[in-house]
């Protein structure tokens, strides 16, 4: 059934000490509040080429691949937990674990590294966003 975006979260926790969902559920998790937009990700293979003088069709070949980036834009909340531990995140060299959660009750678990944390200001009539990347380096579980 399709859905839209509205109810979504996603929410962040310590690295999982085994990758699997039952372990992943079994986190404490906090929510990161007042999250604007959750753009695409997931699996991004790179294209193998391949080419010969025998034959003119260019044929390819799955390579690599790489779960992405996911830039979350945040409306910023000072006093939102989940934003300061994303903060907290950002200045660690470590993974920590992510969890969203769609409007019906899909889930998605991965880790990613908090690559940036970024506050835009912006202007008279805008909204303080701060602007985050996650750099997703786990597989994307399903549950």
């Amino acid at each position: 059934m399709i859905q839209s975006g509205a109810g979504t979260t996603i929410s962040i926790a310590p690295l999982v000490a085994s990758y699997d969902v039952p372990t992943f559920s079994a986190l404490t998790w906090v929510p990161i509040g007042e999250v604007v937009d959750l753009p695409a990700f997931g699996q991004d293979y790179t294209e193998i080429k391949v080419l010969s003088l025998g034959n003119r069709q260019v044929r390819k070949l799955k390579g690599s691949y790489d779960n992405g980036n996911l830039a979350l834009k945040i409306n910023f909340d000072g006093a939102d937990a989940g934003q300061a531990s994303v903060l907290a995140a950002s200045t660690s060299d470590s993974a920590y674990s992510f969890k969203i959660v769609m409007q019906q009750g899909q889930v998605r678990y991965f880790t990613a590294l908090v690559m940036s944390d970024m506050l835009n200001i912006g202007n008279v009539d805008s909204i303080v966003q701060a602007e985050v990347k996650l750099g997703i380096n786990g597989a994307i579980l399903s549950a």
